[in-house]
């Protein structure tokens, strides 16, 4: 980050004040729930729910996962 804003922060009165203003503002920007809001994310996951999410999708995926597993490989004979 530092790199794209040298001068930027080089040029200010206070560049260490200067560089964490933008990193602040970077930060807000690439917040989740901005995304979320621009709808950008379908849904926002706590972390501790992730295991019990990722578990609930690969038991729902499973049936159609051995579906396509059990598919001929081949379209086209050789």
């Amino acid at each position: 980050m530092a790199a794209a804003y040298r001068r930027e922060i080089e040029a200010a009165e206070d560049p260490e004040a200067h560089r964490l203003a933008i990193e602040e503002r970077l930060l807000r920007l690439r917040s989740p729930f901005r995304a979320a809001h621009r709808g950008d994310v379908i849904d926002l996951i706590d972390p501790r729910e992730t295991r019990s999410l990722a578990c609930r999708f690969v038991n729902l995926a499973q049936p159609k996962l051995r579906e396509l597993a059990q598919r001929n490989k081949r379209a086209v004979r050789p």
